[in-house]
């Protein structure tokens, strides 16, 4: 589905998914607060909306301002490329965009359909196709550009995290690899941009991702069992040892001691596809007593757990 032939709301659901874009860029739009006062009065129904000929009326006004000259823009090769990705389950929603005079101006929006087994994804796989498939969309603008990709960074570190991807995920991982991109997370309350052109995912449990946590070492259980086999072997000074023996880590671990600024892709360009991995998550890498350490989030950013990096020889 596309902002240009979004169908009339039916459901309470589709009215705010229809008006989050809209409040998103209301700054460019001319009297937003009155033409869409009407169809935020609808949101507040308990039961099914009303729909009359005024909100029809407030509903096309909308949807002709969003991809008016006012919102669109023209891309600028003097600024850098923003893009929005989201995932539900029914499909992904992407805004490619530019910061002008402080104001986000939308260049393109990109939309498309899950097909069936796609839908049967967990929430993780879903944000994973939404990055891939929009990056690969918008490919002509970002190919060869730094880019600032904002989403839920917590699924894209955990599919960057692998060390030895296999299938699906070695794919994307693959494609990826081709962009260089800075990750920002931005919660779904505040990307009213990509979040309203799909609805919030379901929590519901992948089988597949369920086992793969199993097989990687993601799950706390694992996780807390690998930290007390190192712990009572290992001193510190081994740890740290190993790593900066370790050709996949050292090379990120000593950028990291010398400066918290993460390197250009040029200076890892020639590096591994592991070490190229640390550097996505170069902002969720840390040090600590001089051991280096991945700070793992929540998807909804209200935990946090720190991880140690393990050498791939442990």
């Amino acid at each position: 589905m596309s902002v240009v032939d979004w169908p009339c709301p039916e459901t309470i659901q589709d009215l705010r998914s229809f008006l989050g874009p809209c409040t998103y860029y209301r700054h460019f739009v001319r009297n937003f607060s009155a033409i869409a006062r009407l169809l935020h009065k609808l949101t507040e129904a308990t039961s099914n909306i009303n729909w009359t000929e005024e909100c029809e009326k407030s509903f096309n006004n909308l949807n002709r301002a969003l991809i008016t000259s006012s919102v669109l823009t023209y891309p600028r090769t003097d600024k850098e490329f923003i893009l929005d990705t989201d995932a539900s389950n029914e499909g992904i929603g992407d805004v490619l965009s530019q910061k002008t005079e402080n104001e986000e101006c939308v260049i393109a929006y990109f939309s498309n359909s899950l097909d069936k087994p796609e839908r049967n994804y967990c929430v993780t796989r879903k944000e994973l196709i939404a990055i891939v498939k929009s990056i690969e969309h918008f490919h002509h603008y970002l190919c060869g550009r730094k880019f600032l990709l904002r989403t839920d960074h917590a699924s894209l570190g955990w599919l960057l995290n692998f060390r030895e991807p296999e299938g699906q995920i070695a794919c994307w991982i693959q494609r990826l690899q081709e962009y260089d991109f800075e990750i920002q997370h931005r919660k779904g309350t505040s990307r009213g941009n990509a979040d309203a052109l799909s609805q919030r995912p379901c929590k519901e449990i992948c089988k597949h991702c369920t086992n793969a946590e199993k097989k990687f070492g993601i799950e706390t259980d694992i996780f807390v069992k690998v930290l007390a086999t190192i712990n009572n072997p290992w001193s510190s000074n081994e740890v740290q040892k190993a790593q900066l023996e370790d050709p996949a880590i050292r090379p990120i671990l000593e950028k990291k001691l010398n400066s918290e600024d993460r390197p250009s892709w040029q200076e890892i360009a020639l590096e591994s596809p592991a070490t190229k991995r640390y550097w996505a998550l170069w902002d969720s890498l840390h040090l600590k007593d001089g051991i280096f350490y991945h700070k793992w989030e929540s998807d909804d950013g209200s935990f946090y757990r720190w991880q140690l990096i393990l050498p791939k020889s442990r």
